[in-house]
């Protein structure tokens, strides 16, 4: 059966039209967050939840979704971040540079327009 709100990720099912922002974070926990002001979060919120600078990359597919991380996270040497990186390599041509990324640290998986 279809979901009509889900919009080609993949078998994943992960991003949604109207989904839940979500903090995955680094140790394999996940959990639902909302804006401080019930709209959209805003820099020094995505600051706090990636713990730095922030910057914004695109999983797979047309979906919308946006995964916040830290901009540093590499150089500070973070966790991995397993469900992250999963969702980041999805889909992609075995071998890719894609497929040879990955993510670190804490992140913030939303919908682009849940960002200010």
């Amino acid at each position: 059966m279809s979901d009509p709100n889900f919009h080609g990720f993949g078998k994943s099912r992960i991003a949604r039209i109207d989904m839940v922002p979500k903090l995955i974070r680094a140790n394999g926990t996940i959990e639902p967050v909302r804006p401080k002001n019930g709209k959209v979060f805003t820099y020094e919120e995505l600051s706090g939840f990636v713990g730095g600078y922030i910057e914004h990359i695109v999983p797979p597919g047309q979906t919308g979704a946006v995964m916040i991380v830290n901009e540093e996270g590499k150089l500070q040497r973070m966790p991995l971040n397993r469900m992250a990186s999963a969702i980041w390599q999805e889909g992609c041509d075995p071998g890719s540079p894609r497929d040879q990324d990955y993510v670190v640290g804490d992140v913030l998986l939303c919908h682009h327009t849940q960002i200010d």
